[in-house]
């Protein structure tokens, strides 16, 4: 029948375009989001343990990868790190003179992923002499919408199931399901990014900026420069922002920091009104076992800016950051 046909005809043009566009954003992912090179990842592990720094520039770096790399090299020779989020990255093994540091902190770190790095140490058959864990108040928000822990969830699903004994069994069901609907919907919520317009968009800007189809293209240098314009992943795995980021007028920083406590909501503090006790039990067992194998703990408890802080305690959504 002639409208069956039309539908025939629609469905087979609006697979074509999804197609297009998902090619399209798989190609140019101007994010680097769906793509990343493992050799860059060992090569980047490699420059650490030879004690480069190295300036990154052209897309974002994935540090998760990164670390799982490092972690799995048999050369790893550290015995002091830490963990934790942007917050722990300056971080640097100048504070620990009589050991192998490395800073395996992770952009928009939680739990979770703790839990995979944990995992990937215990893998080595000899705990840290020390972890220093860096305990931002997100990490105990369950509402938080941080996503970026998925190429750890493996490893944190291992780890999770280590730590069972030291938890309430109903704390460890709801934990496992929990993290295990959370993959999910991250596998989701990339998959339909891949198909979007507005990926598009930006996919098509870049086109039109390089005018070619090569989207996110990650380099890496070897430099002594600690004042250099790229990002700068340092050998003990500290990050050195570039130096725009990092020198700008006093103006400027007050602005930023007065439109955080301005802001409808804080970085992860989404319906945050109190630490949710299973993450509470979670980080309590994560820190008891790595305490059984001998390892000593740090917890470090990085400032915000005052004036953010102050703008954020005469806010109620704000005051559970104390």
């Amino acid at each position: 029948m002639p409208y069956q046909r039309y539908i025939h005809a629609v469905l087979i043009l609006a697979s074509v375009c999804l197609a297009v566009v998902g090619a399209v954003n798989l190609r140019v992912d101007p994010l680097g989001l769906f793509s990343w090179d493992s050799a860059f990842a060992e090569d980047l592990a490699r420059a650490a343990l030879e004690g480069k720094d190295m300036a990154i520039e052209g897309g974002n770096l994935e540090d998760r990868r990164l670390t799982i790399s490092l972690l799995r090299d048999k050369n790893y020779p550290f015995d002091v790190v830490s963990v934790g989020s942007s917050r722990t990255m300056q971080l640097r093994e100048n504070s620990f003179p009589f050991a192998k540091f490395y800073n395996h902190a992770l952009w928009g770190s939680i739990i979770v992923d703790y839990l995979g790095v944990k995992y990937l140490l215990g893998e080595r058959n000899v705990p840290p002499r020390m972890v220093v864990i860096g305990a931002d108040p997100w990490i105990f928000n369950a509402h938080a919408r941080q996503i970026r822990w998925w190429p750890l969830f493996p490893q944190a699903q291992r780890e999770l199931a280590h730590l069972s004994p030291r938890l309430d069994w109903q704390t460890h069901l709801r934990l496992q399901a929990r993290y295990f609907l959370d993959y999910q919907k991250i596998l989701v919520e990339k998959l339909t990014q891949l198909f979007s317009y507005p990926y598009l968009k930006r996919s098509y800007e870049k086109i039109v900026e390089c005018r070619c189809l090569e989207g996110a293209s990650l380099k890496a240098g070897e430099t002594s420069n600690d004042l250099s314009p790229s990002l700068i992943k340092r050998h003990d795995g500290s990050v050195a922002n570039p130096i725009a980021a990092r020198v700008r007028p006093a103006a400027e920083v007050r602005q930023e920091a007065e439109g955080f406590a301005r802001s409808p909501n804080f970085y992860s503090y989404e319906n945050y009104s109190r630490m949710d006790p299973d993450l509470q039990e979670l980080f309590e067992a994560l820190v008891a076992d790595l305490r059984a194998s001998g390892t000593e703990i740090v917890i470090l408890l990085a400032p915000f800016h005052p004036i953010a802080y102050d703008g954020m305690m005469h806010r109620a959504d704000g005051r559970i950051t104390a």
